[in-house]
Formats: structure tokens, sequence, C-alpha cells
């Protein structure tokens, strides 16, 4: 890593903070009453910041200050670094409790981190650690392991990128495989065999919201039937309500395979066959390269992929 410019390493924590304060404020006046200094002195810090990074990060016009596209660049890698440095402060604090935070996507949490927490418990040296677990949508994991929220997250690959997948700072590896499937309830007219598209386009729908991964994956699998995606009925971001739903009200709708096979017997669904393959998605943990030097990201990852395919 090459050494930082004599210019930069003159900054304070505090001057790195301004860039973060204006955007969210809009005020010098603001900035300085946050900081307790005068409104000149916020004014010379911000000319100081500029001047270290020898480019304009701030505009000023008639509703107040806003930073400029370079400095909102540069204020999403200040927040990043801001967070990894409070991450070392509680790290130093506590070395013998090491901490990480950790988010998993809804399939992940049932069907991977259990068993990754068994082998770790098992590991010596690990007994002591703290773990802040964020359950969420696979696109908020990866905005908040980028912006530095979280050290790992264990979820499928972002939008449609399932190869040469490249995230400065992100290291990942696959540890499971997983496969979307249709639902419906055994008593439902699709129940009884293999279901043609058209037969399951005119189903009443239970559908992940349009935001989601699973949603373009149904709209593309329907495209190549030459037909438009399902109208959703009712939209839910939860598998398990999806499946509870389907199950007693006769609808379809589209989980995770190891969702529908844990649910089947007790909530008498089965997983419909058609004509179509759906492909499998990678779950992948993913981490920061930051984290990688604390010992239990390291064998947490080891843990995940011990289960891997």
């Amino acid at each position: 890593m090459p050494d930082l410019p004599a210019r930069l390493q003159k900054l304070r924590v505090r001057d790195l903070l301004l860039l973060e304060y204006i955007s969210e404020s809009g005020s010098l006046q603001r900035v300085a009453e946050r900081l307790h200094i005068t409104q000149p002195a916020v004014t010379m810090a911000v000319q100081a910041l500029e001047d270290a990074f020898g480019a304009a990060l701030v505009q000023r016009g008639r509703r107040g200050v806003a930073l400029t596209r370079l400095g909102e660049a540069v204020l999403r890698r200040v927040v990043v670094g801001r967070k990894e440095l409070a991450e070392a402060y509680a790290l130093a604090s506590n070395p013998e409790a090491p901490h990480i935070r950790l988010g998993c996507s809804p399939i992940a949490s049932l069907r991977l981190l259990p068993k990754a927490l068994e082998r770790l418990f098992g590991e010596a040296g690990h007994d002591e650690f703290r773990m802040s677990l964020t359950e969420s949508a696979v696109p908020v994991l990866w905005d908040m392991l980028e912006k530095g929220d979280l050290d790992a997250i264990v979820c499928a690959m972002p939008g449609a990128a399932q190869m040469d997948f490249t995230r400065p700072g992100i290291a990942l590896e696959t540890v499971g495989l997983e496969r979307m499937v249709i639902v419906a309830s055994r008593r439902s007219v699709v129940a009884a065999g293999r279901a043609d598209m058209a037969t399951l386009a005119a189903q009443r729908w239970i559908l992940p919201p349009k935001g989601s991964l699973a949603y373009p994956m149904l709209a593309e699998w329907f495209a190549q039937a030459g037909l438009p995606p399902p109208l959703a009925t009712i939209t839910s971001a939860s598998f398990q309500t999806s499946i509870a739903i389907a199950s007693k009200v006769g609808m379809v709708t589209l989980v995770p395979e190891s969702a529908a096979l844990d649910m089947a017997d007790t909530l008498e669904i089965e997983i419909i066959e058609t004509d179509s393959e759906w492909r499998q998605a990678s779950l992948v943990f993913a981490y920061r390269t930051t984290s990688e030097c604390q010992p239990v990201v390291a064998t947490l990852r080891a843990c995940f992929s011990a289960g891997a395919p």
C-alpha cells in the first residue's frame, strides 16, 4: 500500500468528519455548532481539506453548501474509514472478546448460519467472541458491506452477477447453492402434475417485491416462454409467510427450494414441476479485506466454507 502524501498525513479525524456533516446539514453554521467551533474555523478547515486533496470538495450556492461529485466520492471512502477506525478502537478496548458484524439473508440464516456457528463454537479459542447479526434483503446487505457497516455477509450475489464479480476491498467465496422453485398447496389445481407456463401464469400469485433478486428471475423465466410475468395478488418479502399463505388459500408462490422442503410436510405444500429448469444461484461468504486479519472472521469464513458443495 503506498504511503499517504504528507499533506494528507496532517489531517485529523475531525477534518474528515466535515464532509459527512456538510452532506447531512448543507450549512457551515450547523456544522460549526455540531463541532463546537466557529463558522470561520469551519471555513478554514474546509479549505485545508481541499488543499490536502488538491481538488474542490465543497460547492457553495444560494441554499447553502453541498459536496461536489468528487466530494461525494471522497465521502464514501471516508465514511468507511471512520467505521473501520471505530471497530479498531472497539477491538483494542476489548481484545479478549472480538466483535464481528455479520449480515445474512433469510435463507442463509436458516440454512447455513446454524451449522457454521456449530463449527465455530467447536473451534478452540472462539468462545468469547461477540456477534451482531443483521438479517435483511440481499441488496441491502451488499450496500451495508460496501459502506463498512458490516464485516461480512452470507447471501446470494447481487443482481445477476454470478461470475467475474469484483468490488474494491471485498473478497468472497462460494459456500452454497440455492434453486428457486414454484410452490402451491397440495389441493391446488397445478399440484396434480407437471404444469405448463400458461396455466401457471393464470394462477393467483404471492410474489417477492420487484426490487428483490427473485422477481427478475421469475420475469425472465416467463419471458422465455413468451409470456409476461404473472401479476401479484399479494407481495411479500418473507419466504416463510408466502409459503404459509399459499398452503391455506390455494395460491402459488416462488421461494428457495430449501425453504419449501423444510416446510413441505407441516404445511402440505408441493413443489410444482415445470418444463423449464431454474438455474442455481450461488450463496457466498463475502467480507471486507480489512476484517481478514481478525481471527474470528477467518475462522468463520472457514466454517461456512466447510459446508460448501
